[in-house]
């Protein structure tokens, strides 16, 4: 091929194919994205106030029982054994794919309708933050003896990262005030917070000595009065 040979063009169709592909892509990553997030944030929108041992037998129920339903069907849609589906690699990805998509989908269903679903009226219960976990997943661990309707009265708290509370402005000591539903299912979550700062004891201490000197110097005292006469010690 001479070098000084223009490179061939793609056809109409081929060009047109290449930026399908292209937008479906870019879809496909935005989606997924969006998705995430709204799973995240439903997660802790609607968090439980502690995870038990039935929470996590239902929600493995769900996630591997969807797929097996689907499984089943697309055996006998096809007229194939299950076993022959599961033997051939893209029915096996597809089916585990689809454990892992019923994870978090399922999870985020079972809680969004423990809460919605819920009509009770709000209790309120005071905590107290123990610690601050402040990485991607940020979390504050909160203290609650003996009220917190817990197994060891604590609990972690998920924080949304564009919420109002956040560990950066939650410090150890601070009082958080829970609102805890009863749950739909009779599982008990989350149904609000409101931060109370503690006082800051050093802050505290700062404010008394300036009040302490201004007082003094409204009033005047012997001391004051004596070196404002004679002036400063030679």
């Amino acid at each position: 091929m001479p070098f000084n040979e223009p490179p061939a063009e793609l056809a109409p169709g081929a060009a047109r194919d290449r930026r399908l592909e292209k937008v479906g892509g870019v879809l496909f990553a935005v989606g997924y994205i969006v998705i995430a997030w709204a799973l995240y944030y439903l997660w802790d929108r609607y968090q439980l106030l502690e995870a038990r041992a039935s929470d996590y037998a239902a929600l493995a129920a769900i996630a591997f029982g969807v797929p097996t339903l689907l499984l089943f069907a697309r055996a006998r849609r096809e007229r194939r054994t299950v076993s022959d589906l599961v033997a051939s690699g893209a029915s096996s990805k597809a089916f585990f794919g689809g454990v892992i998509i019923m994870t978090f989908v399922g999870g985020a269903a079972l809680e969004v309708a423990n809460g919605l679903l819920d009509w009770h009226s709000p209790r309120t219960y005071a905590t107290t933050v123990a610690y601050a976990h402040c990485r991607k997943a940020a979390s504050l661990t909160l203290e609650g003896a003996p009220t917190l309707p817990t197994a060891d009265n604590a609990m972690q708290l998920d924080l949304y990262p564009l919420e109002h509370l956040s560990c950066y402005n939650a410090h150890v000591g601070d009082t958080v005030l829970l609102f805890i539903k009863p749950g739909a299912f009779g599982r008990p979550w989350v149904y609000g917070d409101r931060l109370i700062p503690a006082p800051d004891v050093a802050q505290q201490a700062l404010a008394r000595h300036r009040a302490l000197v201004q007082t003094l110097e409204h009033r005047g005292t012997p001391h004051t009065r004596t070196r404002a006469q004679h002036g400063p010690p030679n």
